[in-house]
């Protein structure tokens, strides 16, 4: 089993043989909230099983929704709690929970600004938080990557969850971030964007629900295996949407409406094409009613299946787009960039960044 004494600072006075906090909070409640996000490109290279034999790059984007964690510390053991928007599977949460250990001193409340399993990054943004929760406990700092790296590693080491790096450290970091994924680490280039981009950002992205939530375990887990044993078809699937990166970049960047439209549309066929798993003929049929009530282009993100569509919306068009498809999908929104990663406050007070 994976050592978690890598990752945390304990909290176990070993004369004792009880946890004690050296928390800077006492011993009140503190809130950690933590970024959903809409991964751009790139994605399946955040993989070890890739990134260990070539170079991983994905372009990520921290979106205005989250994962928002309240702890309260007790003299007895606690408990875990969630609220969901919908009804959902909250096993991986809990586990989760129970992996960092931090119901063994107070009580742990999870508030899901959208579900699991829906392609937004939740089960990672909800491990950046318990982090952050556990290093506020210990009473030291962490930088993003400190706290990115440990969430990565809960996850998919703690908690053998087939899963890539991206989404922990857009999550950590906030705002639109091109990651590097290499054996020896991750390097995190923030992107430079122009007025037009930062307008496109703010003003012309929504995320649509679509289907039922899923697991993108068994999907993850055949690209892990396809990766490791040499499946040309699949390492060269990613290779190509690893070469769109750039191309991504300079649209965002630009503001290029147009162009950013045509590679969503040529990387969600590339995507498609990685394996059964990602490809749903409920999904073609919502992305095809998103372009026809005037979205740009429309992807599905995560690993596929179902979950949440992202949808660019031209110039002045979004709302429009929102209340139209408001009559036929479960959940439409508009969303926007996150400029900060995980935060940290006491609960009920402004929260305050991540002390770096």
């Amino acid at each position: 089993m994976f050592d978690l004494t890598e990752l945390f600072i304990p909290l176990t006075d070993a004369s004792e043989g009880h946890l004690v906090s050296r928390s800077p909070y006492g011993q009140g409640a503190i809130r950690v909230v933590a970024p959903l996000k809409a991964g751009l490109a790139g994605g399946g290279s955040d993989l070890p099983s890739y990134y260990e034999a070539s170079p991983g790059q994905c372009l990520n984007l921290a979106l205005d929704i989250a994962v928002t964690v309240t702890y309260t510390s007790a003299s007895a053991p606690g408990q875990a709690s969630f609220t969901v928007p919908e009804p959902a599977d909250v096993r991986l949460g809990t586990t989760m929970v129970d992996a960092v250990g931090l119901t063994r001193t107070g009580d742990v409340h999870v508030r899901l600004a959208a579900g699991p399993g829906r392609g937004l990054g939740c089960s990672s943004a909800l491990a950046v938080a318990l982090v952050m929760v556990q290093r506020a406990l210990s009473g030291l700092p962490a930088t993003p990557g400190d706290v990115a790296e440990a969430a990565w590693r809960l996850e998919a080491c703690e908690l053998a969850q087939p899963v890539g790096k991206q989404d922990h450290y857009a999550s950590a970091f906030g705002g639109v971030n091109e990651f590097s994924f290499r054996p020896e680490g991750v390097g995190v280039h923030p992107l430079r964007l122009s007025p037009p981009g930062a307008e496109l950002l703010e003003n012309s992205l929504l995320v649509a629900s679509v289907g039922e939530p899923r697991t993108a375990r068994d999907t993850l887990s055949r690209q892990n295996d396809s990766c490791r044993n040499g499946v040309d078809s699949v390492r060269a699937a990613i290779a190509e949407r690893v070469r769109l990166v750039p191309e991504f970049r300079t649209a965002l960047a630009a503001g290029d409406h147009a162009r950013l439209a045509r590679l969503m549309r040529y990387d969600w066929s590339v995507k498609a094409g990685l394996d059964p798993g990602m490809y749903d003929v409920t999904v073609e049929a919502a992305l095809a009613q998103a372009v026809d009530v005037g979205a740009l282009a429309a992807r599905l993100l995560g690993a596929g299946r179902s979950g949440y569509l992202l949808l660019l919306a031209p110039p002045g068009r979004r709302d429009a787009i929102v209340r139209v498809l408001g009559a036929h999908f479960r959940d439409v929104r508009p969303v926007r960039p996150s400029r900060r990663g995980v935060w940290l406050g006491r609960a009920g007070e402004a929260i305050r960044k991540v002390p770096v």
